[in-house]
């Protein structure tokens, strides 16, 4: 061997491969020595520690399924970018006032979140006893791990509450009525109808238990009134007088569009004008406060029921004002300003035209390897 012959090269000449599986060989192994290289791209920088291209690879494929963001193009992989390190800086601080007792772990609350995310993992759960000891331990280890981990998320989004409210106390954190307004326009124009005063009611109603005796009597009654001609007050002060239970006064409700629950109520109500009856009207159970034996104040359940009832009042919806939205304008605001500040104080800096092609990154590959493009 000659002293310019590499110890690679004459262990392939000694294989006596033929040339093109020669060739073969060193494409793979420049092709794998790239995909290398590229994994060492810098696309981010925090606490003075870069983010490789493979960095966020693992990342993103470490994510479960739930929680993996959709990425199909550029803008989509800067915002996973973002959230991982937004994520990671609410992190550190989570550990120090977890520590200093400052914010606690909602088990509860990560255990409601983890079984929203997961139903089947509930209705696993409730057949647990078909298994056997291994696979039940098995099971339980997972679920706790998962909670463990809704924990986390829980405690990051505290950790941030906890900083914005104390910067809003002592001053060093405040909303200006530009920044409201800019917010408010920007939120209006993707969403037009992003800040609303819902369509309202007050009303009095008789109400009559949700089986066929109730829908008759309530049907019944809607025949005296609007056919023949019997005051509402009169029949309602009457039956008040034998069970108050079946009487609702100035009971108010709004329509809240995100909200199917009293959807039947509002297909016979909405867009009434004050003095229509309505009935028999449909309403699912609610609790209400009534007042006890001794005055205290005692929590009911209302079953579900039929009303017949008179509108009292009403108001269409309409938008609200800046001003009258500032409340749910502010805490976007106050995230948002208050992650700028934590970003700058924690190094972050992004090199967006480093990142990979998108391509083959998000939930709509799962199982699948990721793609890093060019």
């Amino acid at each position: 061997m000659s002293q310019n012959d590499s110890p690679v090269k004459t262990i392939l000449l000694g294989l006596r491969l033929p040339l093109f599986l020669l060739a073969l060989v060193v494409i793979v192994l420049s092709v794998a020595n790239v995909a290398a290289d590229k994994d060492l791209i810098v696309v981010a920088t925090l606490d003075g520690e870069d983010i490789t291209r493979g960095k966020l690879t693992k990342v993103l494929r470490d994510l479960p399924d739930v929680d993996r963001p959709l990425i199909q193009n550029k803008g989509d992989l800067i915002r996973a970018l973002n959230a991982y390190i937004d994520g990671e800086i609410k992190q550190s601080y989570a550990k120090v006032l977890e520590t200093e007792g400052k914010i606690a772990r909602q088990r509860q609350a990560a255990t409601a979140q983890y079984f929203r995310k997961y139903p089947d993992q509930l209705k696993m759960r409730e057949v647990a006893h078909n298994f056997s000891e291994g696979e039940q331990n098995a099971m339980i280890a997972d679920i706790d791990y998962g909670i463990d981990a809704e924990e986390d998320l829980i405690l990051r989004e505290q950790a941030l509450l906890f900083i914005i409210r104390e910067a809003i106390q002592n001053g060093t954190l405040a909303i200006s009525d530009e920044e409201f307004q800019q917010e408010y326009k920007r939120e209006t124009l993707l969403n037009p109808s992003a800040y609303q005063h819902f369509e309202y009611v007050v009303f009095d109603a008789m109400r009559f238990n949700q089986d066929s005796p109730g829908l008759d009597q309530a049907g019944a009654l809607v025949t005296r009134i609007l056919d023949e001609g019997e005051s509402f007050e009169t029949i309602i002060n009457s039956i008040e007088k034998i069970d108050p239970a079946r009487v609702m006064r100035a009971a108010e409700m709004g329509n809240d569009p995100a909200s199917t629950r009293f959807s039947t109520f509002w297909n016979e109500v909405s867009g009434t004008e004050i003095g229509d009856i309505r009935g028999p009207v449909v309403i699912p159970s609610y609790k209400t406060i009534r007042s006890g034996p001794s005055g205290e104040s005692v929590e009911q359940t209302v079953p579900d029921s039929y009303l017949v009832l008179v509108v009292r009042d009403h108001a269409a919806p309409r938008a609200k004002t800046w001003e009258e939205a500032r409340a749910e304008l502010s805490t976007p605001i106050y995230i948002r300003k208050m992650m700028g500040r934590l970003r700058i104080t924690h190094g972050v800096e992004l090199f967006t035209d480093d990142l990979p092609n998108p391509a083959g990154f998000g939930d709509q590959f799962k199982g699948s390897a990721i793609s890093m493009g060019k």
